[in-house]
């Protein structure tokens, strides 16, 4: 039992130098960029991934004979990565050297400005993707039969 809490306590207090907390060199502003990167990484995640799903909706809705649909949301999923793309670029432009206040501040512009730019692009896209999901349906695969020919 040598290494008790009270055994711990006691030596503590024994040395003056024995319970100094470390010294943290400018952790508020580390902690600021840490965040603002992490939120980097999984952007550049995030656009990888409507691509890839973007590349495997088109090969799959080929197979099931629905590519009417698969163009017209492979169009869609390219325009939402084109124009994220010019955020990213914007977003790696941000100033790290500032203090944490106008970093964080650039970094919250550039939020706001991102989600309007997208709230604005999601009243087109919604309508788009009911649009293509009715034409994919209706037309079918390229050749055979149409099913909108056989409601005459």
């Amino acid at each position: 039992m040598e290494k008790s809490i009270e055994t711990i306590w006691k030596e503590g207090f024994l040395e003056s130098d024995a319970l100094v907390a470390p010294k943290l060199n400018d952790l508020y502003n580390q902690k600021s960029i840490h965040i603002v990167d992490k939120f980097k990484s999984m952007y550049r995640i995030n656009l990888i991934a409507i691509i890839a799903f973007s590349i495997i909706f088109l090969v799959v809705s080929f197979f099931t004979e629905l590519a009417y649909m698969s163009i017209l949301m492979f169009l869609l999923f390219n325009a939402v990565v084109i124009v994220n793309r010019k955020f990213k670029r914007r977003l790696e432009k941000i100033d790290k050297s500032q203090n944490s206040y106008l970093y964080l501040s650039s970094f919250n512009t550039w939020i706001q400005e991102m989600v309007r730019v997208n709230t604005k692009l999601s009243r087109y896209l919604y309508p788009y993707v009911f649009l293509s999901l009715i034409l994919g349906f209706w037309f079918g695969g390229f050749g055979g039969n149409i099913p909108g020919e056989e409601f005459k």
